[in-house]
């Protein structure tokens, strides 16, 4: 299981557990995926152990930790606002197979796979459709795509291999 994963489980379950992400990935979509889930902090394995263990104290307390870096980020693109409207076909071909492919339910490690795409190449395309769409997450963008249409019903069933 992934430390998303686990996390997303912990929160579920409404346990009496904080959870402080300590990751390796500043990239927008993980992070807010992270937020999404309900986590108690996030912070950057480049962090020094004088920060890790103040982030630990501090959550335990209930205070929500978000490292430094990750947050100038994420205020930056939240400032800035979506990147794209719907209908400006602003995805390139490759971020709308993805897309379809998240449509369909499929982990970037599946999408990798039927694209035969390096797994963090789909990460990459990720992170660009979830950015142009203006969404915080994988649920939010094939929401999105459906409300607006991005993904019709034959990309639900039968994607485009492009290589």
């Amino acid at each position: 299981m992934s430390g998303l994963g686990l996390a997303r489980e912990v929160t579920a379950r409404r346990l009496d557990v904080r959870v402080l992400v300590v990751s390796a990935y500043d990239d927008y979509a993980y992070v807010a995926e992270a937020l999404e889930v309900g986590v108690s902090g996030y912070l950057m394995k480049t962090a020094s152990a004088r920060e890790l263990v103040d982030a630990v104290w501090a959550v335990a307390d209930g205070i929500f930790v978000l490292d430094q870096a990750v947050s100038s980020r994420l205020a930056r693109r939240w400032r800035a606002g979506p990147a794209v409207r719907p209908g400006t076909g602003a995805l390139t071909p490759r971020e709308a197979d993805v897309l379809a492919l998240l449509a369909r339910g499929r982990s970037n490690k599946q999408i990798a796979a039927e694209l035969c795409l390096g797994l963090r190449t789909v990460e990459g395309h990720v992170s660009g459709v979830l950015a142009k769409l203006g969404v915080a997450s994988r649920t939010e963008a094939v929401a999105y795509s459906l409300r607006h249409h991005l993904v019709t019903s034959e990309d639900r069933d039968e994607p485009a291999r492009r290589r």
